[in-house]
């Protein structure tokens, strides 16, 4: 009589073999893992960029009331912590995520010795960017006592980015070959573009949008 399991193990080595072949980074194995870490960090940094670009907008158009749950926002923006030596804080989160999306677009081309240079500053960048989030969100729980969505989702992208900066730091990195690297970078370029197709509208329709804080009684 036929045994059950050495059939299954044959029907899953060859599912296998087929997602191999379809695919070049397969998810259940470290290049694929790794690959799935970095997209996931670019896609991350794209969505932070937005919220910093938007905030940016709405810093420097104080009289224009901000798309926000709650009317915080407006209250953020107008107290005496929005500006760190006379610049709008947005415009600090803008060059972070701007940088560290340029990083993790350009790795897949980079060599062994300057991807972990990459790496170790992406971790480094972003554990700045996480102890200065904290201390912002600590300024509106305890001082402000407004809480800015934009602010807050801000703080919650760049915990996400950093805590996988951690894992990627962790593991070696890795020299892709020239079709690698190039369909990795293929990739990168489709993620940035979407977000763009995505973003543009977006902040067509939050900077047309918007309501203003209610009255202080």
């Amino acid at each position: 009589m036929t045994s059950v399991k050495p059939v299954f193990q044959r029907l899953v080595t060859r599912s296998q073999r087929h997602v191999r072949g379809r695919w070049d980074f397969p998810c259940f194995d470290s290049a694929g893992r790794r690959y799935m870490r970095k997209l996931w960090m670019l896609a991350l940094s794209l969505v932070g960029l937005f919220d910093s670009i938007y905030l940016m907008w709405e810093y420097t158009s104080p009289a224009h009331p901000m798309v926000c749950m709650g009317g915080g926002c407006d209250v953020v923006r107008a107290s005496s912590y929005s500006h760190i030596v006379g610049l709008p804080v947005p415009v600090f989160g803008m060059f972070m995520y701007a940088f560290v999306a340029l990083l993790i677009f350009l790795y897949p081309l980079l060599p062994t010795s300057a991807a972990r240079v990459a790496q170790t500053g992406v971790l480094f960048i972003t554990g700045a960017a996480f102890v200065f989030s904290a201390y912002l969100t600590g300024l509106e729980a305890f001082v402000i006592h407004a809480w800015c969505m934009w602010c807050v989702l801000s703080a919650l992208l760049v915990t996400a980015i950093f805590a996988l900066a951690i894992v990627d730091r962790l593991r070696p990195a890795e020299v892709l070959d020239a079709a690698k690297a190039l369909s990795a970078v293929q990739r990168n370029f489709a993620m940035v573009l979407f977000a763009f197709v995505l973003g543009v509208p977006a902040f067509i329709f939050l900077t047309a949008h918007g309501s203003l804080p209610p009255p202080k009684a």
